[in-house]
């Protein structure tokens, strides 16, 4: 072909001229869509909604842009441009080492701590709404004047037939149904983690001082988070995700406390599922248990420290029942409960007792005398009341005369010594004028030293 047709030269197609600049404008355009793309993953407007978690989180490209980011901050350094490729777990949020809490650590942006729902469940603002879908698009088009229907008046709903929201279980019965039909709701997928996206320390009742105990450790297969963690002891907890707020606690968790739905037998099954043997062998039976008191009345499992396992605080959550107990302990003469030096569980066995009185000993003397050694005896010449019974005599939480006794002497003797055959009759009030002197200083001690029991040859009358 000749050169004057400008297409073939030498055997060899050539370009019409001035085809050269329009091809590499193209080409350029072309790389710019391409780094555009790679560069914007999520570009400034638009967001992407992750599903897991206890509610979705919306990122937003913009309000990242706007606070100077750019998508090489995060990518591929913190996040990886491939899809699905970050698994964030509970754990995440508290190590702030990865992910979002590289930046999300209270330093460089709001820590997670404390601001769940700026994440979890709230839309960021200004983001622009995604493009509508083919079948929305399709709903939307207006259907033929011939396939057009005349609007339907509205019927009203008899109110039978109306939504009502669910009440609380009040009668023995209905909790106990409750209970059954919680055994057989579906567990949380995520398990804790669904829990701590509510129940945090904001929350009425916050979760996070538990990962501090012996039942968070998950090492330990005996402990209820090596199992199902929090639905270990709570149940299922489907159905209590799913309830609206104002509905959690209408059966749809198991409950513990005092004022709690759940009925106590209920409760306490859980607690004894582990804790059922040592001290808590003889719960059965027990004082405590025939009055229907709850594990939980007395324990607090969401602490880093359960109160009523601390010997200054112990004391406290005994008298939230036992109130003549603490008046006793205001008295003059009281052991040192008040102040912290001693614990009601030294002297009592609350999970059961093996004589009377939730004594930790068969004896209220035998408890006594692991402490007062030297009033144990065997003595060669006993005292009846102190050989029998200790509290005969002495009121161990308080009283207003010395050594924790009942009554003063002699007024406390002689409940049991008549005073016929004793030098001077009996001795009370009537005989203070006179000046006697079995009623100054000790009374009858001033002459029965030995009151517990005497080892001495001439100790008879206990003088000695």
């Amino acid at each position: 072909m000749s050169a004057a047709s400008g297409i073939y030269r030498k055997g060899v197609a050539q370009s019409p001229r001035g085809a050269e600049p329009v091809f590499i404008v193209f080409l350029s355009a072309l790389w710019a869509i391409v780094f555009a793309t790679q560069a914007f993953a999520v570009p400034p407007g638009e967001e992407l909604i992750f599903e897991e978690g206890p509610k979705p989180v919306t990122f937003s490209g913009q309000i990242h842009a706007d606070h100077g980011l750019k998508c090489a901050d995060c990518h591929n350094g913190i996040f990886k441009k491939e899809k699905g490729n970050a698994k964030i777990e509970f754990a995440d949020h508290a190590a702030g080492k990865q992910y979002c809490f590289t930046c999300h650590n209270g330093t460089k942006a709001f820590a997670t701590k404390g601001n769940c729902s700026k994440c979890h469940g709230n839309k960021s603002p200004g983001a622009a709404p995604s493009a509508p879908s083919v079948k929305e698009e399709a709903s939307k088009a207006p259907l033929p004047a011939e396939e057009k229907k005349e609007a339907v008046p509205k019927v009203p709903v008899p109110a039978a037939a109306k939504k009502v929201a669910p009440k609380a279980p009040l009668t023995v019965a209905e909790k106990e149904a409750a209970v059954e039909q919680l055994k057989q709701a579906a567990y949380s997928k995520e398990g804790a983690n669904t829990c701590v996206g509510c129940h945090d320390e904001n929350n009425e009742y916050p979760i996070f001082p538990l990962f501090k105990t012996k039942h968070a450790v998950t090492a330990d297969p005996r402990t209820p988070f090596a199992d199902k963690k929090c639905e270990s002891c709570h149940g299922p907890g489907g159905k209590h995700i799913k309830a609206k707020q104002s509905d959690k606690r209408n059966g749809t968790i198991i409950n513990f406390g005092k004022i709690a739905w759940t009925p106590i037998k209920e409760q306490n099954e859980k607690c004894l599922a582990c804790h059922q043997t040592h001290q808590r062998i003889d719960w059965k039976g027990s004082t405590h248990e025939f009055n229907d008191l709850a594990c939980a009345s007395c324990h607090t499992i969401h602490v880093v420290k359960d109160p009523v396992l601390d010997r200054a605080e112990q004391a406290k959550v005994c008298y939230s029942c036992h109130k003549s107990k603490q008046a006793k302990f205001f008295q003059v003469s009281h052991h040192p409960v008040r102040e912290g030096q001693m614990a009601c569980s030294e002297c009592h066995n609350v999970h059961g007792e093996g004589g009377s009185g939730l004594m930790v000993k068969a004896t209220s003397r035998e408890k006594c005398t692991s402490c007062h050694a030297e009033k144990r005896g065997p003595f060669l010449w006993e005292h009846a009341p102190a050989a029998e019974d200790c509290t005969l005599c002495h009121d161990p939480h308080g009283s207003n005369q010395p050594a924790l006794l009942k009554k003063r002497v002699p007024q406390l003797c002689q409940e049991c010594h008549d005073p016929a055959g004793h030098p001077g009759g009996r001795y009370d009030g009537g005989k203070l004028v006179g000046g006697s002197a079995y009623l100054q200083v000790k009374s009858c001690l001033n002459c029965h030293s030995a009151v517990h029991g005497s080892n001495h040859p001439s100790g008879m009358t206990l003088l000695r």
